[in-house]
């Protein structure tokens, strides 16, 4: 199995990544158009990827590696915390979606707790 560093912290393998983008994508509204534009690499070939039809190479996961921890992904947000509200929203807003999403959520969502220390 092959395994990317993502951080100093924590390695994954392609699929790992690529679940996390699935869920970092899922979480923001991102489309595979956005993405792929993101990361300079055509509309298609990111589809492919993301449906685990086609192993990406390592230029490709490079790019979605840097996605995922860069500005397209990571962004320090600016401006206030969010309120109780904010978050009540998004709550509300992932209980719409699929169970699949759901998961693809908190699968993101733990990797981004160990990616950060935890706690």
């Amino acid at each position: 199995m092959d395994y990317y560093v993502i951080s100093a912290r924590v390695s994954m393998t392609s699929v790992d990544l690529v679940d996390a983008i699935l869920a970092r994508m899922a979480a923001d509204d991102v489309s595979r158009s956005a993405l792929a534009r993101a990361c300079g690499l055509s509309q298609p070939h990111i589809s492919r990827v993301l449906n685990k039809q086609l192993k990406p190479g390592p230029k490709t996961l490079a790019k979605l590696a840097r996605w995922l921890n860069g500005a397209g992904a990571l962004a320090p947000l600016e401006g206030p915390a969010p309120s109780i509200a904010d978050l009540q929203q998004l709550v509300k807003r992932m209980g719409g979606k699929s169970p699949e999403r759901r998961m693809q959520i908190m699968h993101f969502l733990r990797l981004l707790d160990a990616m950060t220390g935890g706690g």
